[in-house]
């Protein structure tokens, strides 16, 4: 277990000493790893893995919130689910299957009326192609920063063949 509590500008890349926490196996400890995250957010996220998989991950997920808030949620989940793979479930019915099949579910190209925001608060990696983030969300009015409906969150994520970090399964249950 780690813990990275970091304040960073907008798009400004930190790198971060990572101290386990005992007791950790020699074989598994990470102490002189650096974890690099991007974002605009002050950090406070506990991380559970190898640093270079961890830092690859919260950069997605801070990258994919960002484009949610500025661009729509249709938008970054277009973005950053996996196109074929990528399943987001919401509301009682089967999950939605594909990065496009999501977009139009989460309203296509209409303008968007509400924004969706989101926090990590735990990340856990493998060693290199697979991670998960779970954290609380909530939606707003665009333009308006209450809160009209909250919840939590769980995505797995995915590097695929190009590098790229692809969300392969989105979960969000209201509070």
């Amino acid at each position: 277990m780690k813990n990275i509590l970091v304040g960073l500008a907008l798009a400004a890349a930190l790198t971060l000493p990572v101290r386990a926490a005992e007791p950790t196996p020699v074989s598994q400890r990470t102490t002189d790893e650096p974890i690099t995250v991007i974002t605009a957010e002050p950090l406070n996220v506990l991380t559970h893995g190898p640093a270079p998989t961890l830092g690859a991950i919260l950069t997605a997920e801070f990258a994919f919130e960002a484009m949610s808030e500025k661009e729509g949620a249709a938008k970054a989940f277009r973005a950053y689910m996996d196109a074929d793979d990528g399943l987001e479930f919401v509301g009682k019915g089967e999950p939605v299957r594909g990065a496009e099949a999501i977009f139009k579910a989460q309203g296509g190209i209409t303008p968007p009326t509400t924004t969706l925001h989101w926090t990590p608060v735990e990340a856990f990696a493998s060693t290199g192609d697979m991670g998960v983030v779970w954290g609380h969300w909530r939606l707003t009015k665009v333009g308006d920063d209450k809160a009209i409906m909250t919840g939590k969150y769980v995505t797995v994520w995915r590097q695929n063949a190009k590098g790229e970090w692809k969300a392969i399964v989105d979960i969000g249950n209201p509070d």
